[in-house]
């Protein structure tokens, strides 16, 4: 009886059993009318990939708002494959290009990119993202900004790799890591961000002093704006196929690159301690329960209890089905495609990914990162 109750209460520590996106279709509408007027700047960081900025900014221009809203694209100084994209759309008025100096001391081209691009910004409220993410509709521009308001300025968005272009299961352990970010935006908290895609009040920026006491950090532009201009009852999260955006360019570096400066950085955040440790009871727990039902499984086949050996393979089932489901339905809501038969092993393979990030971030250059490399 133990088993089966375990079975059925250990998957509600999981990320997976809370539903961020569960909302009342009337609170969306309340909500999606309070910024029609607005004023908004797109603010495009573009210095870290051009190979998509051409489709990032087609999309981006294709935006449905009731009025017009400026677009300025943050270009690496002498970037002319930038400069050669963005030319037709600077010369039509239709964008602005402001540029990031070749060298920045004492700060990283992410942040400086950043603060350029939003003091830049005309708008009330900025939109921030990539030049190697795409919105994945023209809607994505009017659900995240028609979110904010006076009361809640600051919206986040969900964010992951185009799913033809990366594996598997680095969208599901990115998708893992979204959900207690979002959870805790829903609940008015925020402390990061899922990648680049957030709508905030401008004068939320100048208003904490932008990246003051975060500037050693090389990376993290993103999840250190949300951690400082956020606080309680501000935030909230914006999680529908329309305000979703896709991130192109994946590689295995990178994505190894990304991991290790999650690692360094997450610990500096406010609010993300108590994450990560309900992540790892997750974990734990999860493991604990498998174990425990093969080893009394075991156990019944020596005695030849077979009562004892169909009740740990009942709770086995159980347990493994039940994270299924909730994995499954995370995915389909969130429009997330991953080959559902899998995700059993890609959760019992969470502890040993964390293991080998571990390791590389041991055996890794710290000053990769800092900006203060003396």
């Amino acid at each position: 009886m133990l088993l089966l109750v375990a079975a059925i209460v250990t998957p509600m520590f999981s990320p997976f059993f809370r539903r961020p996106w569960k909302r009342k279709d009337d609170i969306i509408d309340k909500q999606t009318t309070k910024n029609k007027n607005a004023s908004v700047s797109v603010v495009l960081i573009s210095h870290r990939s051009t190979t998509s900025l051409r489709d990032t900014i087609s999309l981006v221009l294709s935006q449905e708002w009731l009025c017009k809203y400026e677009v300025i694209v943050v270009v690496e100084q002498g970037d002319a494959l930038a400069e050669n994209i963005l030319a037709p759309y600077v010369e039509s008025g239709q964008v602005y290009v402001t540029y990031v100096p070749v060298r920045s001391l004492f700060m990283s081209k992410d942040k400086l990119a950043v603060s350029i691009g939003i003091k830049a910004a005309h708008g009330d409220y900025v939109l921030l993202t990539d030049s190697s993410c795409v919105p994945s509709s023209n809607k994505w521009l009017s659900m995240m900004i028609g979110h904010c308001s006076d009361d809640c300025p600051i919206s986040i968005g969900y964010c992951n790799y185009v799913p033809e272009e990366s594996p598997a299961f680095v969208r599901f352990i990115r998708l893992r890591t979204s959900l207690p970010i979002l959870n805790k935006a829903v609940k008015g908290k925020a402390f990061a961000c899922c990648g680049p895609n957030v709508a905030f009040k401008k004068a939320l920026f100048s208003s904490t002093d932008g990246y003051r006491g975060t500037l050693q950090f090389a990376h993290g532009e993103y999840d250190f704006l949300v951690n400082r201009i956020a606080d309680e009852n501000t935030s909230t999260a914006v999680i529908m196929p329309d305000t979703t955006i896709r991130q192109k360019d994946y590689t295995r570096q990178l994505w190894r690159k990304a991991q290790l400066a999650e690692f360094h950085l997450r610990k500096h955040l406010r609010g993300y301690d108590f994450i990560r440790v309900s992540c790892f009871v997750d974990v734990l727990i999860m493991y604990i329960n498998y174990i425990v039902d093969i080893v009394i499984g075991a156990l019944a086949v020596a005695t030849q209890n077979w009562i004892l050996l169909s009740a740990a393979v009942l709770s086995l089932f159980i347990n493994i089905a039940i994270r299924t489901f909730l994995i499954a339905r995370t995915a389909k809501n969130m429009a997330e495609p991953l080959p559902i038969w899998l995700v059993p092993f890609y959760e019992l393979a969470i502890p040993w990914n964390s293991l080998l990030t571990i390791i590389r971030y041991t055996f890794a250059d710290k000053r990769e990162f800092t900006t203060h490399k003396i």
